[in-house]
């Protein structure tokens, strides 16, 4: 999400801007992926088709973002060794929501 949402703010404002203000340390530049959650739930009525990864049932956006949460949740296990290597669960969370990502957000040219 982060490489997607830094390729759609360089092509909207040209690479000299995107840099300078991405060595500045902008708030855009310091987010996390829990942090997509509040902004996918602020922006629901034009996220919702791509972030519900397909569900019919838009309607809830707790539900509807519980992946990223959970996507979160292994990207943390693999960001500090001592928890240990990832389950197979793990590894087949991770696999099926690239494939859905992959499948309903919109590809950069």
């Amino acid at each position: 999400l982060h490489l997607k949402s830094a390729a759609y703010l360089s092509k909207d404002w040209g690479p000299p801007l995107w840099e300078a203000r991405n060595r500045e340390g902008d708030e855009e530049n310091e987010l996390f992926l829990i942090n997509y959650i509040e902004i996918c739930h602020k922006n629901w009525e034009l996220l919702k088709d791509v972030i519900s990864l397909g569900e019919d049932d838009k309607s809830n956006k707790n539900k509807m973002t519980k992946w990223i949460k959970d996507l979160n949740h292994i990207r943390n296990w693999t960001a500090h060794p001592a928890h240990g290597v990832l389950t197979t669960e793990q590894i087949d969370k991770v696999s099926e929501l690239y494939s859905k990502v992959i499948e309903h957000f919109p590809h950069i040219p």
